[in-house]
Order: C-alpha cells, then sequence, then structure tokens
C-alpha cells in the first residue's frame, strides 16, 4: 500500500477539521501516538516508516475528534 498518499489525505482531513491547528501541531499530535515519545529523537523520527506514521496520524485524528466532540456539549 502506498502509505505517502493516505498520510497526504489524513493530514487534508485532519487540517480540513482543526483549521485552528498549524502543520507543526498536526505533526506533533500524531507523534505524540507513537511508542516511546517521551524520549523521541531525530533519530526516531527518521526511522518511523510511512505505515507507522499513516498508523499515528490516524490514532491522533481520532482522538483528537473525540475530545472535540466532548467540548463540544
Amino acid at each position: 500500500m502506498n502509505y505517502r498518499v493516505v498520510i497526504e489525505e489524513k493530514m487534508g482531513e485532519f487540517k480540513k477539521s482543526f483549521p485552528e491547528y498549524s502543520f507543526t501541531q498536526t505533526i506533533l499530535s500524531a507523534l505524540k501516538q507513537t511508542e516511546g515519545f517521551a524520549t523521541f529523537t531525530k533519530g526516531d523520527l527518521l526511522s518511523i516508516t510511512d505505515e507507522d506514521f499513516y498508523t499515528a496520524i490516524e490514532v491522533a485524528y481520532r482522538k483528537e475528534s473525540d475530545k472535540s466532540l466532548k467540548y463540544q456539549d
């Protein structure tokens, strides 16, 4: 599977749903979903596969959406 395409689609969906988030806030939200984020280094960033990043951005989007819905009530 070409994860690059679906990552770009998910990033667009994220931007549309959360226009107040900067690009880096979106990336940070996704990276927080990766294992070992607390000790994250530049080397870790370079070792993330597209599949792993897609999974992280998908989880981040779901969590941010859930949080947004929670605060709308």
